[in-house]
């Protein structure tokens, strides 16, 4: 008599989808990193929540050491949006209690204050200009979370620096609203969907920064 045993291993701390893998270990293959940053919004949501403290430590492990360049904040920006996406999702709201608590407790990206309120304001702008901008309307949908790091990242950089560069924060973080005002003024009919959900998207972010900022100024 014989008789075949099949057996399947699977690992719960490496993923098994190539695409995720890629990016998780974009060191080893830095000529593919742009690449891995593309396919992440293809890569099922499932994998991607499973291992979201590994993915979203990827994502500003790569802003921080390329933080003498800007060729991948649009594509880091957008991944993270995509991931806050799927966390909003119904289906993963489980997960906001895990993101929440990364901020807090594990995000450590000091710089990444800069790049993410450089590429939203720069999506902001290009809507005023009456342009396409295709990744906005889930960008709105996901104000709360990216003032959440932005307020996080400048937090952490102020302790570490003794609030070094305080007033440029500031003014940036104006700079910032007055584009919010500016989109919000804007006639163009194609901003109207784009005015609604800055109007029920926007006062989530206003505890957070208030934290940050003079409110008065």
């Amino acid at each position: 008599d014989t008789f075949i045993i099949t057996s399947l291993v699977c690992s719960t701390k490496l993923t098994q989808n190539v695409g995720l893998l890629g990016l998780l270990k974009w060191r080893m293959k830095p000529e593919l990193l742009q690449e891995n940053l593309e396919k992440l919004k293809i890569v099922d949501g499932e994998e991607i929540v499973k291992f979201l403290q590994d993915t979203l430590d990827a994502l500003f492990n790569i802003m921080m050491e390329h933080s003498d360049t800007e060729k991948y904040d649009i594509l880091v920006f957008d991944a993270l949006i995509y991931i806050i996406g799927l966390i909003a999702d119904r289906k993963f709201q489980h997960f906001n209690a895990v993101l929440e608590a990364y901020i807090q407790q594990h995000f450590s990206a000091t710089l990444a204050y800069r790049k993410l309120m450089t590429v939203l304001k720069n999506y902001l702008d290009i809507c005023c200009e009456g342009k396409q901008c295709e990744p906005i309307l889930r960008t709105l949908k996901a104000l709360e979370y990216i003032f959440k790091f932005i307020v996080r990242s400048r937090s952490l950089f102020a302790q570490l620096y003794e609030e070094k560069e305080q007033a440029e924060f500031e003014d940036s973080l104006k700079r910032l609203f007055e584009s919010i005002n500016r989109l919000m003024k804007n006639q163009q009919g194609t901003t109207i969907l784009l005015q609604v959900a800055s109007l029920k998207y926007l006062p989530s972010v206003l505890h957070d920064v208030e934290t940050v900022f003079d409110v008065k100024l």
